[in-house]
């Protein structure tokens, strides 16, 4: 039996094949690094900050129809919403809705009708007791009403044209998503939004 019958002979390299294998793994990669950049995001909209667009007139002139805003999630997560923060908070007369309001009054404080006018702690506000609103007469409300430690009483900056809690009594904290920090959208509109009270 001669040599040659005992060789093996050495595989054949095939034009291309490196090339293939790095396609693919690039591939991989970049469907690695898009889905951690979803998740991320992801994560940052359920728990940290969210984007929204202002959908009705009820906080106008503060807030425009059309603008988009950001909602920092974290904002409660020690103390509870202040007099003067305007946030974000599940409709509490359903629907899953996310309403934008102003934090007018909290827990301890006692509103009440004087003429038709909205009194906080005794001191007049320039807001009717009952919105401007098509449909059944709004102010059902008990007054004076005192707010419990962890109830909230919310009203839009375009008071006249806002169902708020004024129909709809007072919220508890718990239902507050997070506080509007910014407008981000249009650009030449974009800001931030600070706190401020009703009686300023």
């Amino acid at each position: 039996m001669s040599l040659s019958d005992h060789t093996t002979e050495s595989p054949k390299h095939r034009p291309g094949s490196s090339a293939s294998f790095t396609g693919r793994r690039w591939i991989t990669e970049m469907a690695v690094l898009v889905l951690s950049a979803l998740l991320i995001v992801f994560a940052v909209k359920l728990w940290i900050v969210e984007p929204l667009v202002v959908t009705a007139t009820s906080m106008y002139p503060t807030l425009q129809e059309g603008e988009r805003i950001v909602v920092d999630k974290l904002a409660y997560t020690s103390d509870g919403p202040e007099v003067g923060d305007i946030v974000v908070l599940i409709d509490p007369e359903g629907g899953g809705r996310r309403l934008v309001k102003r934090v007018v009054a909290s827990g301890g404080q006692r509103l009440g009708n004087v003429d038709g006018i909205l009194a906080i702690d005794a001191q007049q506000t320039e807001m009717a007791v009952a919105p401007d609103l098509p449909g059944p007469n709004l102010e059902y409300l008990n007054y004076p009403l005192e707010l419990s430690s962890d109830e909230l009483f919310v009203v839009g900056d375009n008071s006249a044209h806002s169902r708020d809690s004024r129909a709809f009594g007072p919220v508890r904290r718990t239902a507050v998503i997070g506080r509007v920090t910014a407008v981000y959208w249009p650009p030449e509109s974009a800001r931030t939004i600070e706190r401020t009270s009703w009686s300023d």
